[in-house]
């Protein structure tokens, strides 16, 4: 639950972690991952561009409450403009810069005592892991191996902090362009792939959705471009982008406006296909999946 408070001309935000999330299917996680997003927040913040992780000013962890600093009245959701069709450039890019500074600074600069602090899986595992990968499986036995060595890569491979939810519902943008990150209760000390990966899901899902393939393909590779992607380094990215594009349209969290079953149908075949050759050259699938 999120509230915004107002007071004497000053602006907070209130939030609050729920026990059963709002999904269609059952879907519980541990009150407690709001700890966890605070700890991230207070780590990055000092590290991070000026105003784009907010501030924590208030903690009740008796009652699962913080207060966090507000964003600019001016600043929308990043997904609100790309659903009405805003598909901006700049945009990609900064969310790159930001999320490359989330990545590179946090490996500087994080010593072994923070490390072991974000090592703990166990909010991953609740809300990203078992709703999206393992839930998958359930579905897709014949995925089933493939599906665990990607679940292998993330919990394996983890070498700086990983937001775990970079999707544009998280980012507000304000009148410059900039980004303001938000929400941080699955924030770990992981493989920084998932973030990349999450992203272009949902960038994937917005340019079939909205007939806008071409200008989806140019926030990718904006957005890669920026955070300086490596294929060498990151050589799974496509095979983790596939495993969450089937999820959103079977797993747990599925995005309500993919409706058409013919595209349902276009997603699933894509993903698996990249499911199964999960170290293919990610940006030339990314450009054969948008091609018109």
């Amino acid at each position: 639950m999120v509230w915004k408070v107002t007071a004497g001309g000053e602006k907070w935000v209130l939030k609050q972690a729920l026990g059963k999330l709002d999904v269609a299917e059952d879907w519980f996680a541990d009150v407690g991952r709001i700890e966890r997003e605070q700890q991230a927040m207070r780590f990055l913040e000092p590290m991070m561009p000026d105003g784009s992780v907010p501030r924590v000013v208030h903690s009740d962890a008796i009652n699962h409450v913080f207060m966090m600093t507000c964003a600019p009245e001016e600043a929308t959701s990043w997904k609100k403009r790309l659903m009405e069709g805003e598909f901006q450039p700049d945009v990609a890019r900064n969310a790159g810069l930001l999320l490359r500074a989330m990545h590179e600074n946090s490996r500087r600069l994080a010593g072994q005592a923070q490390q072991e602090a974000f090592g703990d899986m166990t909010y991953f595992r609740e809300l990203r892991i078992d709703p999206f990968h393992r839930h998958l499986i359930g579905k897709y036995q014949e995925l089933g191996p493939e599906l665990e060595a990607l679940i292998g890569d993330l919990e394996e491979n983890r070498n700086c902090l990983v937001h775990g939810d970079f999707s544009p519902k998280n980012m507000l943008v304000d009148d410059n362009q900039r980004v303001i990150l938000l929400d941080y209760e699955v924030a770990h000390w992981g493989n920084p792939v998932f973030d990349l990966a999450f992203l272009l899901a949902h960038l994937l899902l917005k340019g079939w959705v909205l007939g806008k393939q071409a200008d989806a393909l140019r926030l990718m590779e904006r957005f890669l471009e920026a955070y300086d992607f490596n294929q060498e380094t990151d050589a799974r990215l496509i095979g983790h982008t596939g495993a969450l594009l089937l999820s959103r349209i079977d797993g747990k969290s599925t995005v309500g406006y993919v409706k058409e079953q013919k595209l349902k149908e276009l997603v699933r075949r894509t993903a698996m296909d990249w499911i199964r050759h999960p170290a293919d050259e990610a940006v030339a699938n990314l450009r054969e999946a948008m091609k018109g």
